[in-house]
């Protein structure tokens, strides 16, 4: 997802029906929030940045080509396959990075994935395996793991787990997770992020930004509190109302 790597700012969206599924179109005024007038408009070309998204679906078999472009860090391709074998959904994704200059391909990475759900306590469980050409010598070689049981405890509750790791250099983050009702409308989310290996591995550097429970690892970091690998404990609460 391209957009995830956008920062606070305004954006316009809009979307076309096309066949089966359509296009979307995302204008992105990217840093505008606290930026001074004068450095605005010195810079508003840096700001602005577009994405677009072109999904259609043949028979079980869905397709979809996407792109991002701003003028740093430049122009993001990519596209994706995804369908049902034998109920399980196998999807194969590979993005294009080309830099500033569009006539220069600057790394490639390729996500392969499988995602099943059922089971009498509708688990869920997604593995994928990632190679990304930026990490040197070849050895951007990754595995992640995703494991959900929406009806194995009562009340509602629901135990997680998620594991990253990187084998260029034996690091990576184990994510144990617990999620339930408290009270109506409420939900609280307790997890317990473990990371392994040198901080400025492999996995810290390309793999560890969206995760929950980063910055809390990082404090833990900057705090100089001894210990490595680093653990922490991350608690949210979510209200939710239906009008």
């Amino acid at each position: 997802d391209f957009l995830l790597r956008a920062i606070d700012g305004i954006s316009v969206k809009g979307f076309l029906p096309l066949g089966p599924n359509g296009l979307t179109l995302v204008g992105l005024g990217e840093g505008v929030f606290g930026t001074s007038l004068s450095t605005y408009y010195d810079s508003l070309s840096e700001l602005i940045a577009v994405a677009g998204l072109f999904e259609t679906s043949l028979s079980r078999l869905t397709f979809g080509l996407s792109a991002y472009y701003r003028i740093a860090p430049g122009l993001r391709t990519g596209a994706y396959l995804k369908t049902p074998i034998a109920g399980v959904d196998i999807a194969l994704e590979g993005v294009l990075e080309w830099g500033p200059d569009p006539a220069v391909m600057d790394s490639a990475a390729v996500l392969a994935s499988l995602f099943w759900e059922g089971g009498r306590h509708k688990w869920q469980l997604i593995l994928e395996y990632l190679f990304d050409t930026s990490v040197p010598d070849y050895l951007g070689h990754s595995v992640g793991l995703g494991v959900l049981a929406s009806n194995w405890l009562p009340g509602g509750w629901k135990p997680g787990l998620r594991w990253v790791h990187s084998f260029a250099d034996v690091s990576g983050q184990l994510l144990l997770g617990l999620e339930g009702p408290i009270a109506p409308y409420l939900r609280l989310a307790v997890a317990f992020p473990f990371r392994y290996g040198d901080s400025p591995g492999n996995y810290s550097r390309y793999l560890v930004s969206q995760l929950p429970g980063v910055e809390y690892l990082e404090r833990i970091e900057d705090g100089r509190i001894p210990g490595d690998p680093a653990a922490a404990v991350l608690v949210m609460l979510t209200l939710s109302v239906n009008f």
